[in-house]
């Protein structure tokens, strides 16, 4: 009889467990009506930081771009000013209603993630020290990388905490006409801490604002043999 209590109590909290361990994908928006962020005020604003949430999950956005090009080189900034919306720190994040932005310096005329001139945009993702896996990046195209071939985009990204090292490069393709969205499939990236998305480092000519972003809890729970013992 103890037997039987002991195995009916692991298949118990074993199917507890396995029910715990099911994370279903969160979607995090960027763009309008802006219901995810905690922190955004006013209208088309920049700001040093921008946090949203969604489904347990909570992400905190800076811009950033590297001084360079090529897949390593230059140097990167990422923009560590305190508060949202304080001051005049470069480089600066935009919110659009079409999503998040990068305004490199004062004189930056492109208020997109892009990789014209010398710098190379990008936004760090933060997601306050938890284990998730982003499984994909929703973008909205404004210019299209002429150099892979008519109407392609080019994105890297990495994960890590700096930005060192080779970036994974990505290129979809899409329409004739700019102002659509595509969607980067990342085939499950794991993101310890921080996840860094930004227009494409082998090319140029990219210009895209960040939508959204697919992510995963990690899985929680335990197996069954170590669920505990029947009393």
């Amino acid at each position: 009889m103890r037997n039987l209590a002991k195995h009916l109590f692991i298949m118990a909290t074993g199917a507890l467990c396995a029910t715990a361990a099911v994370a279903a994908p969160v979607t995090i928006n960027f763009d309008s009506p802006y219901s995810h962020f905690t922190n955004r005020t006013g209208g088309d604003e920049f700001y040093n930081s921008l946090t949203a949430t969604n489904g347990g999950i909570t992400v905190t956005a800076r811009a950033g771009y590297w001084d360079g090009s090529g897949n390593n080189a230059g140097d990167y900034v990422v923009n560590s000013a305190g508060g949202s919306n304080t001051g005049n720190s470069y480089p600066r994040l935009g919110s659009y209603d079409t999503g998040l932005g990068v305004l490199t310096t004062s004189n930056d005329g492109d208020h997109e993630v892009d990789n014209n001139g010398s710098y190379t945009d990008f936004v760090r993702f933060y997601f306050g020290g938890a284990d998730v896996v982003v499984k994909s990046v929703t973008v909205r195209v404004y210019d299209s990388d002429q150099a892979l071939g008519a109407n392609w985009i080019d994105a890297s990204y990495n994960v890590g905490d700096t930005p060192n090292g080779t970036w994974n490069n990505q290129s979809n393709t899409g329409p004739s006409n700019d102002g659509y969205n595509t969607t980067f499939t990342l085939a499950d990236y794991s993101a310890n801490d921080y996840f860094f998305f930004g227009a494409g480092r082998a090319y140029n000519n990219t210009e895209f604002k960040i939508r959204s972003m697919v992510v995963d809890l990690p899985l929680v729970g335990c197996e069954p043999p170590e669920c505990g013992e029947a009393p």
